[in-house]
């Protein structure tokens, strides 16, 4: 490369490298919205603070090139100093600070790739067609929000077929498995509690499998069946999580559960079901789908919105009232909690 070509190359290069570690947190927090473009432009809003020395250094590009141009000194300086070096050490802070980390997952790494196609092509357009195009460059690199929201637009065709393909080959492993009790569990809280207590009761008897973790998504529960899910395994216990209406329906149509148990119905996540009636509807998807194939569905008769839907459903109440299950005698400690189930008359010790 000659000379004159060898500066603005340097100075596009330098800028996509700072606009990359910038971009990274960008995609730590559309991962932790679960890629939800209108969540995570509220946590954009709602952080606008942090984005008043994005914006600081984009008029400082903009006038360093249009004052010097992209070929003089001054501005190769920002170009290969300011914005690079002071975006990775940024990135590995708000690493080491977050609760949740970054997971590079497929998803992930196809949305960096496609970030760098369109950090790149604006460099090499700049460099060798459009002088201009730096401005595009600039805002690319800089004010990532924008950056990322773009690739996730561009990949969303690619995710859709992705999520297409994993969710029928899990399908199909469910289709061929042998028959085996399907357990549903949801709620707004106390879900993954519960599935975990009832995976370690039942494991006394029967193969089981559970979602591990937080795997509560229709993806999450996708990944279980191709990862997971064993021949031998009489009973899959399957944690539904939601976010909007619909989310649990999609997971149930997947895996047809033979019986359910709801934990409890809270103001969750309002943000995207809007209104609790929302919230209370998504959670009874699960009861409707194991009423389709005649199953029994648990609910929390303490809670008022599960005990106001019962009488449509083949349930099992229970709570601290008069129902079919009676918590009693209920302790909890640092060391643990105990209780006494009462069913019909027959009492349980659980420790």
């Amino acid at each position: 490369m000659n000379i004159p070509l060898l500066w603005p190359a340097l100075s596009c290069t330098f800028l996509a490298v700072g606009g990359l570690f910038s971009l990274l947190r960008e995609l730590h927090m559309l991962q932790q919205n679960s890629y939800f473009a209108s969540r995570y432009l509220k946590w954009v809003l709602h952080s606008r603070k942090k984005y008043v020395y994005h914006a600081l250094i984009l008029v400082l590009f903009v006038l360093a090139f249009i004052l010097f141009g992209s070929s003089r000194p001054m501005a190769m300086t920002i170009g290969f100093g300011v914005w690079p070096l002071t975006m990775i050490p940024v990135w590995f802070r708000s690493r080491k600070k977050a609760i949740k980390p970054l997971v590079f997952t497929a998803r992930v790494k196809r949305q960096i790739v496609t970030a760098c196609v369109l950090l790149s092509a604006a460099g090499v357009l700049t460099v060798f067609v459009l002088e201009w195009m730096i401005y595009v460059l600039i805002v690319l690199s800089v004010l990532t929000p924008l950056t990322a929201l773009l690739a996730l637009w561009i990949n969303a065709p690619i995710e859709a077929a992705v999520r297409r393909y994993y969710y029928n080959d899990a399908r199909r492993i469910l289709r061929e498995h042998k028959p085996m009790i399907v357990i549903g569990i949801t709620g707004s809280y106390g879900k993954t509690s519960t599935k975990y207590a009832l995976t370690r009761l039942l494991e006394e008897k029967y193969n089981v499998c559970c979602t591990p973790g937080n795997f509560n998504t229709t993806l999450g529960v996708v990944r279980t069946i191709r990862e997971n899910l064993r021949p031998t395994d009489d009973v899959f216990i399957v944690e539904m999580g939601a976010k909007k209406v619909g989310d649990i329906r999609e997971i149930c149509e997947l895996v047809q559960p033979d019986m359910g148990i709801i934990t409890s119905v809270g103001e969750q996540h309002l943000d995207t079901f809007k209104t609790p009636e929302n919230v209370c509807r998504t959670k009874f998807e699960l009861a409707d789908a194991v009423a389709r194939k005649g199953g029994r569905i648990y609910l929390n008769m303490d809670c008022e919105p599960e005990r106001e839907r019962a009488g449509g459903y083949d349930h099992v109440g229970y709570g601290h009232g008069e129902w079919d299950v009676r918590i009693t005698e209920g302790t909890s400690d640092r060391m643990g909690s105990s209780f006494v189930l009462n069913r019909e008359g027959r009492f349980l010790s659980l420790q």
